[in-house]
């Protein structure tokens, strides 16, 4: 009796202990955001993974506004937005993280050629 491992565990417990322990560049898949309808049209895709300098919305939240992607945190899975900051007692402002499946991409960063290659290839 040889058993297969298939590499996932059924547990949710097992599961999210390999997401805490994955390394950033696996990471990267995990932070998704949904395309808005004009670009799900043109990219043929639902999500993407987001980049510095891509425009979102913002539709789930306290404030609802649109801008630019600031930073994308890999370790904690959050973004970060120019223009979304809250105050600290102390007076100072600081950009507050927001996670990514509660935006919707509205332009995407077009600096990096090889970012939509692979979807331009299978056209």
């Amino acid at each position: 009796m040889s058993t297969k491992k298939s590499g996932k565990s059924k547990k949710a417990r097992k599961q999210r202990k390999e997401l805490h322990k994955e390394k950033l560049h696996s990471r990267r898949k995990h932070v998704r955001a949904p395309l808005s309808k004009e670009l799900r049209k043109t990219q043929k895709r639902k999500t993407v993974s987001v980049r510095q300098g891509d425009e979102i919305k913002i539709v789930r939240g306290a404030k609802k506004l649109t801008g630019t992607i600031e930073f994308v945190d890999l370790r904690s899975a959050k973004i970060f937005v120019k223009g979304y900051t809250h105050k600290r007692n102390d007076g100072s402002e600081v950009m507050h993280p927001l996670d990514a499946s509660n935006v919707v991409v509205t332009k995407l960063n077009t600096d990096d050629k090889r970012r939509f290659r692979n979807a331009q290839q299978k056209e």
